[in-house]
């Protein structure tokens, strides 16, 4: 399950405890005025969307919501996000893969050799020490090399798995 519209859920205590707790953080945000966007889209009837990832409900307001086999579905409209990008050096990067080079340190995949020059060098890079955490100073030695599937993989679920745990994932799946 993954990003639900607050605004679509029909739990009316529920919708009430997301949206209250989203206009408290808002008016702590200083950088945008998002509250006010939000009220003016409100009254407009503009397609104003507050998405909260599933993870976060507790069990007494968990939503799911009922699909139809054959319903159809909104796509391709534009809509602003905002967001706060934690910023990641590609000096550091381009260190750690002339480093640890471009083959993913778990399952061995070379972009290289499956997609020839258009996929020769790229690989993406794993921190070690999550940089969610905060502001540090980050070496080579932090990351390693590892493919898109591996990476989201990584970084599935609630904990953080560390590159030895996904390998020993991958051989117990194998050996079955």
């Amino acid at each position: 399950m993954g990003f639900i519209n607050v605004l679509s859920i029909n739990n009316n205590k529920s919708k009430e405890i997301i949206l209250n707790a989203f206009i408290n953080w808002a008016k702590k945000v200083g950088t945008y005025p998002i509250l006010e966007k939000f009220e003016r889209d409100q009254k407009a009837n503009k397609r104003f969307e507050l998405l909260v990832h599933q993870s976060l409900f507790n069990e007494e307001h968990k939503y799911i919501p009922k699909i139809k086999s054959n319903q159809d579905f909104d796509e391709g409209f534009k809509h602003e996000i905002i967001k706060e990008v934690t910023y990641r050096n590609q000096k550091i990067v381009s260190l750690a893969k002339d480093q640890h080079g471009t083959i993913c340190e778990v399952c061995q995949f070379d972009f290289g050799k499956t997609y020839g020059s258009y996929g020769e060098g790229f690989i993406e890079m794993h921190h070690l020490f999550p940089i969610y955490k905060g502001k540090r100073k980050t070496t080579a030695e932090d990351l390693r090399p590892v493919c898109a599937n591996c990476h989201r993989m990584l970084h599935r679920g609630k904990k953080l798995l560390s590159i030895e745990e996904l390998k020993e994932i991958i051989k117990e799946n194998i050996e079955d």
